[in-house]
């Protein structure tokens, strides 16, 4: 054998304190290329195979009661550490906390707490001890803040356990109003119908709801519900396509807010029937005819936010519409023209205007068509503006206006913000016999812009000489065309000398 193998010994050793230790002996044979080996070579190395697969077995035994050995202490270790954890929770200062401070810590633990398909942190929080438990207990408010309608199954067995668990936190609430908004589940399947009908038994306690679509089975479950608490609603105007839904959120005392959608950009469409006159807030994504009839509905409205939609030429109203205590109006036009619609509303006390258009238009229409009746009869109280893409007409229009104190304008490429536009601002502007926007204290120009800074430095030098100073100027360069910036900082410089608050960005 000693002409056939190269043999060497190797020791591993198991255990220090007994002296155990793994031998085994390697038998590595020499290289016999090209040439037979002899009869007693072979028999020599088919003994050593043997021996090699003995030893490999020994080595896997060894192996599994080391694992063993390792699998006892892993556990010993475990239980040390819960050991551990429970002697330093007795120690713990949180023990020692006042009950009122220890409910303020595990409530704002909770904040923004999502009910999801494996649990959610107030169920964690009430398994951790018996104190814990009945805070969470005696806390049903930290209940009704949890986001209940975020599920998302995968399985049956996941569904029915998400299901329970449902039941439990909307059980635990304790018939306080749920703060977080009630999402309607689309799923028209016995799955979601069985979550309409869990929710529906807290339908008392819901105080936002949004809902895209009321299918036949959901309507006649919210059908003749009691909302008492209700003060949102965020709905698809589809919902109401049946005439039995029509009137499912009538019963709503609380009711302030309404958002109604057109996904599909119908024209002819339904008025829901809800209690508008106690709405103070109207958010409106229809055409403009559409949302007229609404807003002469609602007699108490304080804030309206209006997409118009309209895939034909739009009808004009034909009588104006009152809103006698409208102090906040967001309007969102697809081209310039339409903006022609405003002057059928008339709000005397309007503070707050921001208009937006989504086209931009290089050959615009006539100064009539930019709503010059509602800026003559409307715009005399308004304090703050924001304009994104304005016509120059528009402008026109704005600058007039004596009570301005706020001004946003977020220029397009067809109408970019320019020296002019700074001219206008400034008491120096040729043609100008009276101060244009005379109260106004904060100014912020972004978008497109093609001016030298030395134009905003003689507006707002102008400005204080007058007497009517700006308190804030912001600078939104990220589009600006960086040739006509100053290389040197002496025009930022002066700037913040006349500005206090003057920010340049981008």
């Amino acid at each position: 054998m000693q002409n056939v193998f190269s043999t060497y010994h190797e020791r591993v050793s198991i255990c220090a304190t007994c002296n155990h230790h793994f031998t085994f002996q390697i038998n590595a044979p020499l290289d016999a290329s090209g040439y037979d080996l002899h009869p007693i070579a072979v028999r020599a190395v088919e003994a050593s195979i043997a021996d090699t697969q003995e030893s490999i077995a020994k080595a896997r035994f060894e192996i599994r009661a080391v694992e063993q050995t390792l699998d006892s202490l892993r556990a010993a270790e475990a239980k040390l550490q819960h050991a551990l954890a429970v002697q330093r929770a007795h120690l713990a200062p949180i023990r020692r906390l006042p009950f009122e401070l220890l409910e303020n810590i595990l409530e704002w633990s909770c904040t923004d707490a999502i009910l999801g398909p494996s649990g959610c942190t107030p169920l964690e929080l009430n398994a951790v001890c018996k104190q814990w438990r009945e805070i969470m207990l005696q806390t049903p408010r930290i209940w009704a803040n949890l986001q209940l309608t975020n599920l998302r199954f995968r399985s049956w067995s996941q569904r029915q356990a998400a299901l329970k668990r449902l039941k439990y936190c909307l059980g635990m609430t304790r018939g306080l109003p749920l703060s977080q908004p009630i999402h309607v589940n689309l799923d028209t399947s016995s799955a979601g119908l069985n979550l309409a009908k869990i929710l529906l038994r807290h339908a008392a306690q819901w105080q936002h709801l949004e809902a895209e679509y009321l299918p036949d089975d959901l309507c006649r479950l919210f059908n003749g519900q009691l909302y008492p608490h209700l003060h949102t609603l965020d709905i698809s105007l589809l919902a109401f396509e049946d005439p039995l839904a029509s009137g499912v959120f009538f019963n709503a005392p609380a009711l302030r807010s309404v958002t109604l959608r057109n996904p599909l950009h119908q024209l002819d469409l339904s008025v829901p029937d809800l209690p508008w006159t106690q709405l103070h807030e109207l958010h409106t994504a229809s055409t403009f005819l559409f949302a007229i009839d609404l807003l002469a509905r609602c007699s108490n409205l304080t804030s309206w936010t209006h997409e118009n939609i309209s895939l034909i030429p739009p009808e004009h109203p034909t009588a104006t519409v009152t809103l006698e205590h409208l102090h906040t109006l967001d309007i969102h036009y697809d081209m310039v023209g339409r903006s022609s619609d405003l002057d059928f509303v008339f709000a005397p006390r309007l503070r707050t205007l921001r208009m937006s258009y989504k086209e931009e238009h290089k050959f615009l229409q006539p100064s009539s068509t930019y709503a010059e009746n509602f800026f003559d009869i409307s715009g005399g109280n308004v304090e703050d503006i924001t304009l994104h893409h304005p016509s120059m007409a528009l402008l026109d229009r704005v600058m007039a206006l004596p009570n301005v104190r706020s001004l946003s304008i977020h220029a397009s490429k067809v109408t970019p913000i320019l020296d002019i536009t700074f001219e206008r601002l400034s008491l120096r502007a040729p043609g100008v016999e009276h101060l244009p926007l005379p109260k106004l204290e904060e100014l912020s120009l972004g978008g497109f812009g093609d001016y030298y800074w030395d134009s905003a430095v003689a507006m707002a030098q102008a400005r204080r000489e007058c007497g009517c100073p700006l308190r804030a100027l912001d600078l939104d360069l990220f589009s600006v065309d960086l040739r006509f910036l100053p290389q040197e900082p002496g025009s930022l410089k002066r700037l913040r000398e006349l500005v206090p608050e003057f920010v340049a960005s981008g």
